[in-house]
């Protein structure tokens, strides 16, 4: 069962105008911001924004760099207390799974799936730390 929605992720060809759009016009306020992306928090919710990510990245998560694809540059984040029994759930129904669940580098418990119309989903579970989600990118 889904427990949560806590990040929205998403790619942006210039991070250096979007993060100053989100910062300075939009006023939300940043948690950290690096060379490839920039974290936002609000009332519990993670909003990240990512630098593209090069050729070989996006095909070694068999992610579609081309941006007239529906659902390019979305990742929406869903936990759940059980991700194995989650996938094993999902599993019955057939999906466009990216990948099976495995554990991070950074202790997240996590698989990827699209939904229909092609957004990537992450079903996953996080460490006792609770650290952002974005990690997976960088």
């Amino acid at each position: 069962m889904i427990t949560d929605i806590p990040t929205l992720f998403i790619f942006v060809k210039d991070l250096q105008r979007s993060l100053a759009f989100y910062r300075d016009v939009i006023g939300l306020p940043v948690a950290r911001a690096g060379e490839e992306d920039a974290h936002f928090e609000v009332g519990g919710f993670h909003f990240i924004i990512h630098q593209d990510l090069s050729p070989e990245e996006f095909h070694e998560w068999r992610v579609n760099p081309e941006p007239q694809e529906r659902g390019w540059g979305v990742y929406l984040t869903f936990q759940t207390d059980d991700v194995d029994a989650e996938y094993a759930r999902l599993k019955e129904k057939q999906l466009d799974f990216i990948c099976e669940p495995r554990t991070m580098s950074w202790g997240t418990r996590m698989f990827l799936l699209r939904d229909p119309d092609g957004y990537i989903l992450e079903i996953s579970r996080s460490h006792e730390n609770k650290t952002l989600e974005s990690d997976v990118f960088g």
